[in-house]
């Protein structure tokens, strides 16, 4: 298990070598960590220039770049059973269901809507925050320019996810919904289509993620694959959707594939 998490650690903080020079500290020399505990390091995030691991025992630990205090949780942070990173910002949810964000509040990210509680999980974008209750409620905070922040009226998710400045929730029949940036297509920024979900032809999607600025949604169907590819008794593969950014790599194909 050891093993396994600093594997982990270290594969998602590639992107940034300070940050990665900081996860190999923590992880493999700094004594007082519970790395050699089983099942430390359950949930890892990263944000902006920093990361987030919460361990089986809900202590929350951060490292890389801490401007803003983003790195250095409350002392009195309650228990954790899901943490969050943002552009500068981190966030917890308690075991109880309230909400704790700390480091970079200049557009009140760090400023959760009272009752901050009742909350199954949270998302951090740039500099908002997506959160989703127990009942399926949206509730979002923070910077705003660009509408990320205000959610569709009566709107009820099964999933959220933040991109930088957009948001999006799966809904219970398995359609998307996004918010924000990218509502328009110009490929003028920070509009490039992200708020703006492919086709699925009618399909349910069962997941959704996001980068900075597209988005990824994972769609229920039976794509076209060779048959004898099929185990038996499965009538085919999950497919993806991607819609948003296309820079050089190819990140975004707007279409689908099988995998």
């Amino acid at each position: 298990v050891h093993e396994q998490n600093t594997t982990l650690c270290v594969a998602l903080v590639v992107f940034d070598t300070a940050a990665c020079s900081c996860a190999a500290r923590l992880f493999l020399v700094t004594p007082d960590h519970r790395s050699n505990s089983p099942g430390c390091g359950v949930q890892i995030r990263a944000g902006g220039y920093h990361s987030l691991a919460r361990c089986s025992d809900g202590i929350v630990r951060c490292w890389g770049k801490s401007g803003s205090g983003q790195t250095v949780p409350p002392q009195s942070l309650p228990l954790s059973r899901h943490v969050a990173g943002g552009g500068g910002f981190s966030a917890s949810v308690a075991v109880d269901g309230s909400v704790s964000c700390w480091g970079d509040n200049q557009s009140g990210q760090c400023t959760p809507p009272a009752p901050a509680s009742g909350f199954r999980y949270v998302e951090a974008g740039a500099q908002h925050v997506v959160g989703l209750t127990m009942h399926g409620e949206i509730v979002c905070w923070g910077g705003n320019q660009y509408g990320q922040s205000v959610a569709p009226s009566g709107l009820t998710a099964l999933q959220v996810a933040a991109g930088s400045l957009h948001s999006v929730a799966l809904r219970p029949d398995g359609s998307v919904v996004c918010w924000g940036a990218g509502y328009v297509d110009n490929r003028t920024w920070p509009h490039f289509g992200q708020s703006i979900p492919v086709d699925p032809r009618g399909d349910p999607t069962v997941l959704v993620s996001t980068g900075a600025f597209h988005t990824m949604a994972l769609v229920r169907r039976e794509c076209a694959i060779e048959r004898a590819a099929v185990p038996s008794g499965l009538t085919g593969e999950p497919c993806d959707s991607c819609f948003g950014d296309i820079d050089g790599s190819g990140e975004v194909d707007n279409g689908d594939v099988a995998f």
